[in-house]
């Protein structure tokens, strides 16, 4: 995944949205399942090797946010990913 991102991060595209990048990572993706790619993203996300395109850049904003609360049982990343959501390098 990491290396898909470093490509098209060196074009400047601003990344990959979830259904090419799992195109590109796995030949047989199914969009139909795609719990496995949320997280592994997420736990990229969460290492800081990726980011969202939605997600602010360090130090680009003055203002602090909490983390959200999980209250649901099931997969959050589900809940808030979709796979035309745009993911790249931070």
């Amino acid at each position: 995944m990491l290396a898909e991102l470093r490509r098209v991060s060196r074009s400047d595209d601003g990344g990959l949205t979830l259904r090419e990048l799992g195109r590109r990572v796995r030949h047989d993706f199914d969009e139909r399942d795609p719990d496995w790619l949320y997280a592994a993203v997420e736990s990229l996300r969460k290492d800081g090797l990726a980011k969202m395109a939605s997600e602010p850049q360090a130090g680009a904003s003055e203002m602090v946010a909490e983390e959200r609360a999980s209250y649901n049982a099931g997969s959050e990343e589900s809940q808030t990913l979709a796979l035309d959501q745009k993911v790249g390098l931070p």
